[in-house]
């Protein structure tokens, strides 16, 4: 299941279908939407029926794993390697000033063996540190440079390097630009 599951997450629609930006993603131009808010409006209308599938087979993953008694035992790691802004005239992937809060946070959601309750972590999280939490839940003695995400400090900065260079912002100044992002999408209504 691991690897139709991934297929199915890459492939880019609700149905698994494949679609390019070059050519079935109007009002993009070299990954910069343009000022018209009506494609920036459809480009999330299929992010998030891209987000619907992996919500699926997420659920599907974990009614497999808990039918088979595997449940309790696994370690389950769920995560993007960027994210993506829907912001009219703005770079869709290239990171700015303006896209930070959007590009910089990613969906990491991690279940650990015998965890029983859910809990929200907010810190400065990076990639790097998703190996080093696999391997203190695994008991490793092994360092992939990272720091398990549960001692991720919380008042570090945020930064993600791209085409123009780094773009770094306190951790607090990248919380109210995913908020205010959050409040952008929510107003795009798709």
């Amino acid at each position: 299941m691991t690897c139709e599951f991934l297929q199915q997450i890459k492939a880019g629609t609700a149905s698994g279908h494949r679609y390019t930006t070059d050519t079935e993603l109007a009002g993009l131009s070299a990954e910069h939407w343009t000022d018209d808010p009506g494609p920036v409006r459809e480009g999330l209308r299929r992010y998030l029926k891209q987000l619907g599938l992996v919500d699926r087979l997420v659920g599907e993953l974990e009614a497999r794993l808990k039918r088979t008694g595997l449940f309790d035992r696994a370690l389950v790691v769920v995560t993007a390697d960027h994210g993506v802004a829907f912001q009219p005239g703005v770079s869709r992937r290239n990171i700015s000033t303006e896209n930070i809060g959007e590009i910089a946070g990613v969906p990491l959601l991690i279940k650990t063996p015998r965890q029983r309750r859910g809990r929200i972590v907010d810190s400065a999280a990076r990639n790097l540190d998703i190996v080093s939490t696999i391997g203190s839940q695994l008991g490793a003695r092994w360092s992939a440079g990272g720091r398990p995400v549960e001692n991720a400090p919380r008042s570090a900065s945020v930064s993600v390097s791209g085409e123009n260079g780094p773009v770094t912002v306190s951790f607090g100044e990248f919380l109210h630009l995913r908020n205010q992002a959050a409040d952008r999408i929510l107003a795009l209504n798709p």
